[in-house]
């Protein structure tokens, strides 16, 4: 098991881009993850009475709304602080200062593996994630 850190880790990603989701699932799969995806809250809150995520990723910009906006909604359903990752191409103070209100770590689009993993292997090796 310590070769693969991620092995059996829950992922939800929610990105209004059909694409992207394939990606994030095949990239994330690769890793041992077990991966869930929605285009929007809807199809999130569906996602979670399947499999409850261990951690979310979320894209900024989506059609009903904002990844915060979502990370928040998981969060309430959950009634838990699940750790998430926002992805966006926006690098201004008010979205850093939201993320960073909220406790939402930030990867930068393009997002690029060897980080995504980090901050996943992170997570994983915290002890909620492991219940």
């Amino acid at each position: 098991m310590a070769s693969e850190p991620l092995r059996g880790l829950r992922v939800l990603t929610i990105d209004n881009e059909p694409r992207v989701l394939d990606g994030m699932r095949l990239l994330i799969g690769r890793w041992g993850c077990t991966v869930s995806t929605a285009r929007g809250l809807a199809e999130a809150k569906a996602a979670l009475e399947a499999s409850p995520p261990d951690v979310v990723i979320a894209d900024y910009h989506l059609d009903d709304g904002d990844g915060l906006d979502a990370i928040q909604a998981v969060r309430s359903i959950l009634r838990r602080h699940t750790p998430a990752i926002l992805a966006t191409a926006d690098r201004s103070s008010e979205v850093r200062d939201l993320a960073a209100r909220d406790d939402v770590v930030i990867l930068h689009k393009p997002i690029k593996p060897a980080p995504l993993r980090a901050q996943l292997t992170r997570y994983a090796a915290m002890p909620e994630a492991a219940e």
